[in-house]
């Protein structure tokens, strides 16, 4: 199993750069699903989430409205707030270290596939960069008598994310380096160039690149912009041409 070593700075928040994520996310991939570099398809996520990393999916109503769709959970707990709408009120959930917790409407109501895979990448990079910054800060506030529970709570404004030149809170860095190793990890960067270097970078090749993406990924348009704005291939699209371009 690989085990990426990632630089933090003195409270435990990784210092990542978008590059070296693209390099972590490969990594994985060619020890979970190498074979996605030579017949590109789309990445088993759940297969990942659940084997590789062995994190345990549960599903509840995290929200009345679907503000929050994932949660990942860091150590025991029997306090996670959750809706029960069969009461219309809420209630408190137990879960054990290293689960993940959707909300149920991700999977149980039509057109939603595209925002769980997305909030599932997210929720793994939450796993993989962010246990010891949590760990850390659930340590200190003991230490002043606070007790409170280890979990991550991803609003839905929280995907895509914020761009990084307005990151300012340790919040704002975790759920960004989260974004981008879902966007890696689902749309691995060689794969992705492999399609894009095919059609080209003038705006018709880009948008035909941009729906085999979509299409070989199992990713949302939306996903695939934000993932081809990052590798920097619509600004060279725009600089092709005068017109417009529709994203």
């Amino acid at each position: 199993m690989y085990n990426p070593i990632v630089r933090t700075d003195y409270h435990s928040l990784p210092v990542l750069k978008r590059d070296e994520i693209d390099d972590i996310a490969e990594r994985f991939l060619r020890d979970y699903q190498p074979d996605v570099f030579t017949n590109p398809t789309a990445i088993d996520i759940d297969g990942f989430l659940e084997g590789y990393l062995k994190a345990t999916p549960d599903y509840q109503y995290l929200s009345n409205n679907m503000i929050y769709l994932g949660m990942t959970v860091f150590q025991d707990t029997n306090s996670i707030p959750v809706f029960n709408p069969y009461k219309n009120e809420a209630e408190y959930f137990s879960a054990k270290a290293n689960t993940v917790i959707f909300d149920t409407r991700l999977v149980e109501e039509a057109n939603q596939e595209h925002r769980y895979r997305f909030t599932a990448g997210h929720e793994c990079g939450h796993l993989i960069f962010h246990r010891p910054y949590f760990l850390r800060q659930h340590r200190l506030r003991m230490q002043f008598g606070i007790d409170d529970d280890v979990i991550l709570q991803c609003r839905r404004t929280d995907l895509p994310g914020a761009k990084k030149g307005r990151l300012k809170t340790d919040s704002d860095w975790l759920e960004w380096q989260a974004n981008q190793f879902s966007g890696s990890f689902l749309m691995p960067k060689s794969a992705v160039m492999a399609i894009v270097n095919d059609y080209g970078t003038t705006p018709a090749g880009v948008y035909r690149a941009l729906n085999e993406i979509e299409e070989t990924f199992n990713m949302s348009t939306e996903a695939v912009i934000n993932r081809l704005r990052n590798l920097g291939v619509l600004k060279a699209a725009v600089k092709d041409t005068t017109i417009p371009l529709l994203f």
